[in-house]
């Protein structure tokens, strides 16, 4: 089994490395690649994995490459994980934001959409080479941002088949398991939504909801709420609601109060990060233990490496066990298109995934996953063909916009700004 990650020089790549190590007995892999046009970061990455792998009684070969064709060549599993113009892009989108009074949160706002331009090209041109070099039954997970919707770039315009991964559905679901005292193996999680826009629905055990349970749990527990959220999300909105929305629900139920939060930030989550990759890369350059560094913590992507573990092993392993990933719709919500990436549980098994029938979506919710599913579908649309008014009215329909002064406003600086290079057509006159 040969793996490739493009996108080898993240600091996130020696977790997922660990993984691999780790689940080697069932999940038997012959050769890693770490891919990566940055070889700088390529190397730093690289020493620390082989140091790991020594530690390991080098369970697999490991190859670093600056070259795409020899690195895809025969792979059975290709890692999505890039960054198109680095946390410096990531730094100037959410200071657009701040400068155009909307959300620049990288994967839900302006930032989110000036990301899925920048990206979705370069996926598509890396798709292009995994079907010329990798197996055919190659299996593409994608964990890059925004990951619905490159995942629905990937799906609309390949044959390949995908399957989108966040770590935010497995954190709600381990937290679930622990404030619930239940143990994980026994739970089925009704979960519903798209890639950063989700909402728990139920948690059965032993064929009994205790959704109200654990809704009760936190609503009457701020501090606990608080701890096990890591949002602005409040504990009224959950009862309501009679779910747990994703954390990053937080940037459409509260906006004006995660605006003024990040304008008021003194630094950027981009800068924050960037401090810390410095830091780890510097660990990766000089450790000699294979000791992941704490400063990880701080990075994100909890539980990130467990996630894309256990749907490969389940794929290669055909276990057929349910997993809450990205996936074409089909039936799954019937009023949603068959071909929309939707966020939902999932049968995982040597094909790749299967959805579970999620049935009829609460009207609570409804309309906020269609109108952002609108939004996902015109930018994917924007991203290839390059039109105005496809990525007008794909902002347009992005709830944190605001309205269409706002979307020219927004387009026209990111051409301005950051290049974004846009045709001419019929621009909506207002």
């Amino acid at each position: 089994m040969k793996v490739v990650i493009i996108g080898g020089g993240s600091t996130y790549t020696p977790e997922l490395f660990q993984g691999l190590l780790d689940s080697h007995a069932h999940l038997p892999v012959k050769e890693m690649v770490l891919f990566d046009i940055d070889s700088d970061r390529l190397e730093k990455v690289g020493r620390f994995c082989r140091i790991m792998l020594d530690k390991n009684s080098g369970k697999f070969a490991l190859t670093l490459s600056t070259d795409i064709e020899p690195a895809l060549r025969n792979a059975d599993f290709v890692i999505f994980q890039l960054r198109v113009g680095g946390q410096a892009a990531r730094h100037r989108d959410i200071k657009l934001g701040c400068d155009l009074g909307i959300i620049g949160q990288e994967t839900t706002g302006i930032g989110g959409f000036a990301k899925a331009m920048r990206t979705i090209p370069v996926v598509l041109d890396y798709c292009r080479k995994i079907k010329a070099y990798a197996k055919a039954d190659c299996k593409v997970i994608n964990f890059t941002n925004p990951s619905g919707i490159v995942t629905q770039a990937i799906s609309d315009n390949t044959d390949l088949t995908v399957i989108g991964l966040c770590n935010v559905p497995i954190i709600l679901q381990k937290q679930s398991s622990e404030l619930l005292q239940a143990p994980f193996s026994e739970l089925y999680f009704d979960y519903v939504g798209l890639n950063h826009l989700g909402w728990l629905r139920g948690v059965y055990h032993r064929g009994a909801n205790r959704i109200d349970e654990l809704v009760d749990h936190l609503a009457n527990d701020p501090e606990l709420f608080r701890a096990a959220n890591h949002s602005a999300i409040d504990s009224s909105l959950v009862r309501s609601l009679r779910m747990i929305p994703s954390p990053y629900l937080q940037y459409f139920y509260y906006t004006d109060q995660m605006y003024a939060k990040i304008r008021s930030a003194e630094q950027t989550r981009a800068q924050v990060v960037m401090e810390l990759d410095e830091k780890i890369l510097a660990h990766f350059s000089t450790d000699t233990s294979g000791t992941l560094p704490a400063d990880m913590q701080g990075r994100g992507g909890e539980l990130y490496s467990y996630a894309a573990v256990q749907v490969m092993s389940a794929i290669h392993n055909n276990s057929q066990n349910l997993q809450i990933v990205n996936i074409r719709n089909g039936t799954a919500i019937p009023t949603l298109a068959p071909d929309d990436i939707i966020e939902v549980p999932a049968v995982i098994h040597q094909r790749g995934a299967s959805p579970v029938a999620i049935g009829d979506v609460e009207l609570s919710i409804l309309g906020l996953i269609q109108t952002v599913k609108a939004y996902e579908r015109l930018t994917v649309k924007a991203a290839i063909y390059r039109q105005y008014d496809d990525a007008l009215f794909a902002l347009f329909n992005n709830p944190l916009v605001k309205d269409l002064a706002h979307s020219k406003l927004c387009l026209d600086t990111l051409m301005e700004r950051e290049r974004v290079e846009l045709l001419e057509g019929h621009v909506y006159a207002y």
